[in-house]
């Protein structure tokens, strides 16, 4: 069950962190793309998004899963 909530946490902010660069100006511009809406709300939604499962398994009293949690997210980041 520990692994499963690491594992699950981890799917969660890297698909976070990949909607925010999907949404980022910069990289919209650069590539050539349309313009979106990247509203601050959004930004912070997705921000408190890819945190959120890190605080979980935190308040969970994994300290393990988080170390790997937050490796992960670094290298997918």
């Amino acid at each position: 069950m520990i692994l499963l909530g690491t594992i699950l946490a981890t799917i969660v902010s890297t698909l976070a962190i990949w909607l925010s660069s999907q949404r980022d100006v910069k990289r919209r511009r650069a590539a050539g793309l349309q313009k979106l809406d990247s509203s601050p709300l959004i930004r912070w939604g997705l921000l408190a998004l890819s945190i959120t499962p890190g605080a979980i398994l935190v308040s969970m009293g994994n300290i393990s899963g988080f170390i790997c949690w937050l490796a992960a997210i670094t290298v997918t980041g």
